[in-house]
């Protein structure tokens, strides 16, 4: 798991290589990880008044830069540099990997790519000793999220029982009501994050409601028993039974998968269909977010 491998505040784990404690890294020098990233102001300017429509600001791809001193006895330097050079090849394709930092005793995890190596050879390395060495990744989501996912499972509403019988006669006993099928999903991070829904059938019309947005995603099909249908909403796909794509079933009125969020805080979600049959249910995973 990404962050496995910290034990210790200014350690990183890229994608299982650990710099930091116990190891001939140290981090000198951290920069673009508690930075806010880019930012792009979407203002449009007013064309008869001074002054802009103010537009909501974008983060944009966030660089993280490491600056990191190697100490080794001078029999294991060459062993050391070897090994950091493996783990900060090029990326063979666009998959990217977790970046693990724990800072100020906080740890998150972010996804990237490593970008950049300096590893200046001078008369130190003959010591044991790379003063300065700086590592850098580039992460095409700025967001960074919690270690651990959290889930939740939302069901079909349990059936109510009773209620009133004519004539009356009191005490009038109400019965009892149908169960709600709803769930309060709390993101502890300070931006939207993007779950993951996964739908189990028999269900027909399957509908997600995020009530504290006021967005929905609904599909208009019909998931019979057992089947699922996968909702990544970071990724902006939707598939049936994990392979075969249905993103075009989406209906009129749901939001585009990717504007499914869950905001900072709890949010209240609720799963509709036109017919939900005996172990319907959705499943809601995610991480909370921070920026």
């Amino acid at each position: 798991m990404a962050g496995e491998l910290i034990a210790g505040d200014w350690d990183i784990d890229w994608d299982g290589f650990l710099i930091g404690t116990g190891t001939p890294y140290t981090v000198v020098q951290l920069d673009g990880w508690l930075d806010s990233p880019p930012l792009v102001d979407r203002s449009v300017p007013r064309p008869s008044r001074h002054g802009s429509w103010a537009g909501r600001p974008r983060a944009q791809a966030r660089t993280v830069t490491a600056i990191v001193r190697i100490v080794a006895e001078r029999s294991a330097m060459g062993d050391a540099v070897h090994a950091l050079r493996a783990a900060t090849g090029v990326a063979r394709d666009a998959t990217e990997a977790p970046l693990a930092i724990r800072a100020l005793g906080q740890t998150l995890v972010a996804f990237g790519k490593f970008a950049n190596r300096l590893l200046s050879v001078d008369q130190l390395f003959a010591a044991g000793v790379a003063l300065a060495v700086p590592l850098q990744w580039r992460c095409a989501d700025p967001r960074l999220y919690e270690l651990a996912e959290q889930s939740a499972t939302i069901g079909a509403p349990t059936g109510g029982s009773g209620g009133l019988t004519y004539p009356l006669t009191y005490p009038l006993s109400y019965g009892t009501p149908a169960g709600p099928a709803t769930a309060t999903c709390v993101n502890t991070g300070n931006e939207a994050t993007n779950p993951v829904l996964v739908f189990t059938g028999p269900i027909t019309t399957p509908r997600m409601v995020n009530s504290t947005l006021g967005r929905s995603l609904e599909f208009d099909l019909d998931l019979p028993a057992g089947q699922t249908l996968t909702v990544d909403t970071d990724a902006g796909t939707v598939l049936l039974n994990g392979t075969t794509d249905r993103l075009y079933k989406r209906t009129g009125t749901s939001v585009p998968v990717e504007y499914f969020e869950l905001a900072p805080g709890p949010n209240n979600l609720t799963l509709f269909g036109a017919a939900l049959g005996v172990g319907a249910q959705v499943q809601v995973t995610w991480r909370s977010a921070y920026l």
